[in-house]
């Protein structure tokens, strides 16, 4: 997109007044923006339904063990189809969804609203107890599916339910997301040889073939469907992969939506190279507490392995929990949430969301809309870009932190300082720092892959000098012209936070050096003989507040992405620079994460003003909320469990499996087992289940094959199990949650 010089010159005369230079002692926002920042571009709001009519059926197909999904279990083909009527009989774009880590049967009880899933017994027998229902956990993203498939998509919504949800973990796919992952391709073969042949179940009342475009085709995945879906993604494109000739007809992947996503549960770990991807974090999430989808972020962008530039973003919805994005879960994995303003949307007694269901369908669709089909626009993604504002509808509904990336390929962005080398920037010239403190090392939540640099600073502006940090990317003297060739400055950054007592690694409670609501801090570059650009900032593009998160002391340090259009630094066209100074002039004292300093070759629209020269557009990513009660409660511990056996691995395993190779028979033997019995039934989440022993955690479980979810069976090799401190107090971790199960006595071992 071009902008017209006048909107530009708009643009500084706003920022900076009619003066070519000013100081940063006189420097201040106009009033207006000072109460409400950011000054953004809006973004289009993408949720309007189409003009195709829907139909709704199904397939499902006899359950089978499958070699193509897993050798070892019976697992089933069933999916619910949304399809657009077309008289026309054209082919449309395909968009695959799948659920996450649920119980696979659930049952009503008298005065509890929504139905109750506590046990799993259609996972291995394929029936559920008397007066049990199956779960239908794929029928949980109707509200948009339906949406998706007015504007011209055929969705299909695959069940998960057979041999994999709430199934046993196996040595390298604890979460069962790589099996995940093969279910939604041998999806991907059957509707590739019913639409390329015909030979669809009746079931589906449409004769399948020639409508399915495979040349536009994206994915959706919730929680652990969200690393089935980059599973699947990664092992199509898998250099040998024998999938595209299974398939047959070639699949071109044009977006990956991950919401709420596990990440790490398996023996990959997966980057999300060549796709546009993005991932919802819901900031209250009660399961997958920790907001692991982040790391694929993380690691895509430390990478700097793409060939084909995509673009990759976060979304994080404040207020929202974990399970409420999927209708047919009907009972809350949150038990609420913490840090200011940070108010629950879900609604407990309603066992609904009809708000988190609004905040996935705007980036569900933007994300869909902007990437896939034969008439994709980006200019349906600005939603997802922290350099837009909020559509006004969503912006109402909660607050939101956003990161994006244009790409991880070193074309389109030129890394400034990841801090990998800490004190020195990418181009290997020190730092300069002067009146603040630095650090370097890791981001609680985030990918250990990813270094940041921590900076205090407690010393105010004196004699018009404030204290700031400096990167520098050539000597002093020399320069680069980055300002035309690149189109704007980014980084990534949070506030800083403190560890709860005895814990490393996590975020407790605001660092006190935050004392403002909002960092603020000014943004400049630096010329060759040390003199300043304009600086900029910047609270007139980001709200960086203190972190919120889940219900105790689980806060999110979720590092947002802080565009600064390059051309509003510069006083002439060609201006050579040799480094970004970060000026702590704007507040008295802070402590912050920054890292991902780069300078991006941005297309979208980067500059908060309208192209046609209008004026800006006032609007934040956050909405008014009071601070929410529960910020400084702790998490209640479930009542104490006992351990109902340690003994070695037996049939129990082949029972629950199915079936079991050869090599984990002769495993099994070498194995020890520990099955704790709760008062209560344990919820099936899609975080690992963990039992925690002395500080050991466990992640290798399953249920019992009677399909009730109160007990839980913890594999190990004998070698794990004899290298456990006998006494070692045992804590069974869901989530969240805890829950005590007394200490390790090795001598009950059968």
């Amino acid at each position: 997109m071009t902008f017209k010089s006048a909107s530009l010159d708009r643009a500084r005369r706003l920022l900076f007044g009619s003066c070519a230079a000013v100081s940063l002692a006189g420097f201040a926002m106009p009033a207006f923006a000072a109460a409400q920042p950011p000054l953004l571009l809006p973004s289009p709001d993408p949720t309007a339904n189409g003009n195709y009519q829907v139909a709704e059926s199904e397939y499902r197909l006899p359950a089978a063990v499958d070699p193509l999904v897993d050798t070892t279990v019976v697992t089933e083909i069933w999916a619910e189809v949304y399809r657009p009527v077309d008289t026309a009989g054209k082919p449309h774009p395909l968009l695959v969804l799948l659920h996450g880590n649920h119980a696979t049967c659930g049952h009503y009880v008298a005065g509890t609203i929504g139905r109750v899933d506590n046990n799993s017994q259609y996972t291995t027998t394929g029936t559920c107890p008397d007066g049990y229902v199956v779960v239908p956990n794929h029928l949980g993203y109707e509200y948009v599916a339906t949406k998706l498939a007015s504007l011209g998509y055929t969705v299909v919504s695959i069940n998960a339910n057979r041999g994999i949800n709430a199934g046993a973990g196996v040595t390298d796919d604890r979460g069962l997301n790589l099996r995940r992952g093969r279910l939604v391709l041998r999806h991907l073969q059957l509707l590739a040889q019913w639409n390329q042949s015909g030979g669809a179940p009746n079931s589906l009342g449409y004769d399948v073939k020639g409508t399915i475009d495979f040349n536009h085709v994206g994915l959706m995945g919730h929680s652990r469907g969200g690393e089935g879906m980059l599973a699947a993604y990664n092992f199509y494109n898998d250099p040998g992969s024998t999938w595209p000739a299974l398939i047959g007809t070639k699949v071109n992947f044009e977006a990956l939506f991950e919401l709420a996503p596990v990440d790490g549960q398996t023996s990959r770990t997966f980057v999300a190279n060549n796709i546009p991807w993005t991932v919802l974090l819901p900031a209250c999430d009660g399961d997958v507490s920790d907001l692991q989808g982040m790391k694929v972020y993380d690691r895509t962008l430390e990478s700097y392995s793409e060939t084909v530039p995509r673009k990759k973003s976060i979304y994080t919805v404040w207020g929202a929990n974990h399970d409420f994005f999927n209708t047919q879960w009907q009972t809350s994995d949150s038990m609420g949430c913490s840090g200011a303003d940070n108010t629950p949307i879900f609604d407990l007694p309603a066992a609904n969301s009809t708000a988190q269901q609004t905040a996935s369908t705007y980036a569900m669709m933007a994300m869909f809309r902007a990437y896939v089909g034969p008439n994709a626009n980006p200019y349906w993604a600005g939603l997802l870009n922290p350099a837009f504002a909020l559509p006004k509808p969503l912006a109402a509904v909660t607050s939101f932190e956003r990161a994006s990336s244009d790409s991880a390929n070193l074309g389109e962005t030129l890394p400034l300082d990841d801090f990998n080398t800490p004190g020195t920037s990418a181009a290997g010239f020190p730092d300069v720092i002067s009146g603040a403190t630095v650090s370097f090392g890791l981001v609680p939540n985030h990918d250990t892959t990813l270094q940041a640099a921590q900076i205090n600073w407690t010393r105010p502006v004196a004699n018009g000098v404030a204290p700031y940090a400096e990167i520098n990317f050539a000597s002093s003297g020399n320069g680069y012209d980055l300002l035309s060739s690149y189109k704007t400055l980014e980084f990534r950054i949070a506030q800083h936070c403190v560890t709860a007592a005895g814990v490393t690694f996590t975020c407790a409670a605001p660092d006190p050096l935050n004392t403002a609501a909002a960092t603020d801090l000014s943004v400049a570059f630096v010329r060759p003989d040390g003199t300043l650009t304009r600086s900029l900032p910047l609270s007139a593009f980001a709200n960086v507040h203190a972190p919120v998160g889940g219900f105790g002391q689980n806060l999110h340090p979720i590092l947002q992405t802080v565009r600064l259009p390059g051309v509003l630094f510069a006083d002439y066209p060609g201006e050579m620079v040799r480094g970004v100074r970060f000026i702590f002039d704007r507040s008295t004292s802070g402590a912050i994460w920054v890292t991902n300093v780069r300078v991006a070759k941005n297309l979208d629209a980067l500059l908060p003003f309208s192209a046609s020269g209008g004026g800006f557009t006032l609007a934040s990513d956050r909405h008014s909320y009071q601070t929410s009660a529960a910020s400084a409660a702790a998490l209640p511990a479930l009542a104490a469990g006992r351990i109902a056996s340690i003994r070695r691995a037996a049939s129990e395993t082949s029972s629950v499996a199915g079936r079991v190779a050869a090599t984990d028979v002769a495993t099994a033997a070498t194995d020890v087992e520990i099955e704790v019995a709760s008062s209560q039934p344990i919820p099936v989440r899609d975080a690992l289940l963990t039992l925690d022993v002395g500080g050991t955690p466990l992640t290798q479980s399953r249920f019992t094959s009677d399909g009730t979810t109160s007990h839980a069976v913890f594999t190990m090799p004998r070698a794990q199990f004899d290298a456990l401190h006998d006494g070692a107090a045992l804590t069974l971790v869901d989530g969240a949650e805890s829950q005590g199960f007394g200490s390790l006595d090795k001598s009950v071992m059968q």
